[in-house]
């Protein structure tokens, strides 16, 4: 009976996460609008497998909920807290604001609370961790074979747009255009960012798998990701892909060497396979055409008269601001283009709504912008002034906000949940990473090998990537995937019980 409720779970916990590829090809479609009671469907359906599996976690361990429940309640405060501070929200700094307690606790609980009941369930679940690695690996592959094969039949969508791919992998021996994000595709999913954030956090287990088994599978699903993680053509996958190999290594001469042992050399020989393949294949890849074949000056705009007269103007000086109101709307509206100010940030953030943030726009270091990022913090900024409300830096000011996204996690968290909202709904996943860490320090003749060193490093790395990148911390399919590796480095740490 044991043995048929832990299949039960294995199959659940499979098959929930393999479906999320299927998932992230319908929200690019209009299947992701439809609803059931103006809820999104594929997020009730995945809120009723995640609470499915931490019922049936639960059930077998019920003492478990015990240690959860202290958080439920910190949670449920927060989130009251949170919405009190929204309503709080002056409409003259930004007049999208529109605070509502369903939607912003839906919000909130779909983000981090569906990862946040994965995370205690891969914790305490029969399931072996055995298991859950190999159904990491199977991730790892189906994503890498949707990226490939698309790319192959030119099926796939370039990597940020929507449009199809003119060049496939064979294209990138002879191309010679003059943007390599044409080289680049990311198959039928949703944001590239976020399957590169996926691949990332997820590439250490692979070659992990590699090390404790060299299978020939093992080989071909460590290739075919670095293959993947070329054509996405970003930096958290091309790079990151050369500093996970790299951790890797130096992880297996130092861990011997701490702890006095014989150092392995012939260990590493996989993993010199996949860095010397990856190291050919680099200069014809997306990223490495860019870095190698396509100049990358910084475009400038010549100093007009206009220009010259708005970089002189004093724009906290609202005596100034007023009288030099209609010539402010004129240059953005003259030099958008130039500037390159996409149209939906001027939808979002008319020049009405803040003449004092257009004015300071061109008079910043980095104009004329190329990185929306950039001016999307800047926006968020010039709001949490304007606001003038010192909860929002421990409240936020809430998703109700309405602003666009800024596509730089910590950033928009600050902004929209405050620093308590980071502890309370990030916390917990840096919690336990740290305590797996705490663990091997005080055990580490035990403890500390190369298997749990590179477990523990793969939750930190998805989680410190929303540093350099969006849609990570902000989104559920690349939170799940955290979830799982932070619940799983931890079993593998706290379940060892000899040295491997």
């Amino acid at each position: 009976m044991q043995k048929i409720k832990n299949n039960l779970s294995k199959n659940l916990i499979y098959f929930f996460v393999l479906i999320q590829i299927l998932f992230d090809f319908l929200r690019t479609t209009e299947f992701v609008n439809i609803e059931v009671f103006n809820l999104s469907i594929l997020e009730l359906i995945n809120t009723t497998f995640i609470i499915l599996i931490f019922l049936i976690t639960i059930f077998k361990n019920p003492h478990n909920i015990k240690k959860y429940i202290l958080y439920f309640i910190v949670l449920i405060i927060y989130l009251g807290l949170h919405y009190y501070n929204t309503t709080l929200f002056n409409l003259s700094a930004y007049k999208n604001q529109n605070p509502n307690f369903l939607i912003e606790s839906y919000h909130i609980l779909i983000t981090y609370g569906i990862p946040l009941l994965m995370l205690f369930s891969i914790m305490n679940t029969k399931v072996k961790k055995e298991d859950i690695l190999k159904l990491l690996n199977y991730l790892a592959l189906g994503i890498s074979l949707v990226i490939i094969i698309l790319n192959v039949f030119k099926l796939a969508k370039v990597a940020y747009g929507d449009g199809q791919v003119k060049y496939s992998i064979f294209n990138w021996f002879t191309y010679n255009g003059g943007n390599y994000e044409e080289l680049t595709s990311k198959g039928w999913f949703f944001s590239t960012n976020q399957i590169s954030a996926i691949l990332f956090t997820l590439f250490p287990l692979t070659i992990l798998s590699l090390l404790n088994e060299k299978k020939i599978i093992n080989y071909v699903i460590a290739i075919l990701q670095v293959i993947a993680m070329y054509m996405l053509g970003t930096k958290v996958a091309t790079l990151g892909m050369f500093l996970s190999l790299v951790a890797i290594i130096l992880i297996n001469i130092f861990v011997p060497l701490i702890k006095g042992d014989k150092i392995e050399f012939k260990k590493n020989y996989p993993i010199l396979i996949i860095f010397l393949l990856a190291l050919l294949i680099f200069p014809i890849s997306p990223l490495g055409y860019k870095y190698l074949k396509m100049e990358t000056n910084k475009e400038s705009i010549e100093l007009t008269p206009d220009l010259e007269k708005i970089t002189k103007l004093n724009c906290d000086s609202k005596q100034v601001i007023n009288e030099e109101k209609d010539f402010i709307k004129e240059m953005v509206t003259k030099y958008q283009v130039e500037a390159h100010i996409p149209s939906y940030i001027l939808n979002s953030y008319p020049v009405e709504y803040d003449y004092q943030y257009w004015c300071r726009f061109f008079q910043r270091e980095e104009f004329p912008i190329n990185d929306f990022r950039v001016m999307k913090n800047n926006i968020l900024q010039s709001i949490y002034s304007r606001n003038n409300n010192k909860l929002d830096k421990y409240l936020g000011m809430g998703y109700s906000l309405g602003f666009t996204y800024n596509e730089q996690d910590y950033y928009y968290q600050f902004y929209i949940y405050g620093i308590l909202g980071i502890l309370v709904l990030v916390g917990p996943f840096y919690l336990i990473s740290i305590l797996g860490g705490i663990l091997i320090l005080k055990n580490f003749k035990l403890k500390l090998n190369v298997t749990n060193v590179t477990i523990l490093m793969t939750p930190f790395m998805g989680l410190l990537v929303g540093f350099m990148s969006g849609h990570v911390l902000e989104r559920t399919f690349p939170m799940i995937v955290v979830a799982i590796v932070t619940g799983l480095s931890y079993r593998y740490i706290t379940e060892t019980k000899k040295n491997a």
